[in-house]
């Protein structure tokens, strides 16, 4: 159920990530494509239910913590929200697959998008960005048993934003962040 109102700068963050992923289309830009299409993406944990269910690739997006600091300007917060993103796949590495060399481009594709839309805009170029920055800040790989095919792994991202200081829904556009101590 939705709840009614105004969402918050960081809700709007998240849900802006999710759809940017969800967006990615295999085969798409025919100049440059990706090598593949999330066939769900999704905003908690990837559980049992979410890795089943003949999925291709499915994607975790996840809320970790988040620091704020008093903003340069008066009456505002830069926050910096930790989020990773996590991937999981059981078909896309076939017999003759190597998992690690796939898992790897699955990697490539989901920095590349990422990195295509650093302020989320709704389309690129458009000036709605709600984030003054989005990094990579690491990410890590997981392939359980080379002969069962199951790979899967995360990328870890720091989405810098800041909103009003009496308010979490009032973004405050700039770019004058402060730098993240730890990366």
């Amino acid at each position: 159920m939705a709840l009614p109102g105004p969402k918050s700068v960081r809700e709007v963050v998240v849900e802006r990530l999710a759809n940017w992923l969800e967006t990615m289309e295999q085969g798409v830009p025919a100049a440059d494509p990706y090598e593949f299409s999330p066939d769900l993406v999704t905003r908690q944990r990837l559980g049992e239910r979410e890795r089943g269910a003949g999925k291709q690739l499915a994607l975790g997006v996840i809320e970790e913590e988040e620091v704020k600091v008093a903003g340069a300007g008066i009456g505002n917060f830069q926050a910096q929200l930790r989020v990773t993103i996590e991937w999981f796949s059981a078909y896309l590495a076939g017999a003759d697959d190597d998992p690690s060399e796939v898992n790897n481009r699955i990697l490539a594709n989901l920095q590349r998008r990422v990195l295509e839309n650093r302020t989320l805009e709704v389309v690129v170029g458009d000036g709605s960005g709600v984030a003054t920055v989005l990094r990579e800040t690491g990410n890590s790989m997981d392939i359980d048993d080379y002969a069962d095919r199951q790979i899967g792994g995360a990328l870890f991202l720091l989405v810098q934003y800041k909103h009003d200081e009496l308010d979490p829904r009032r973004r405050i556009p700039g770019a004058d962040f402060l730098d993240d101590p730890n990366p």
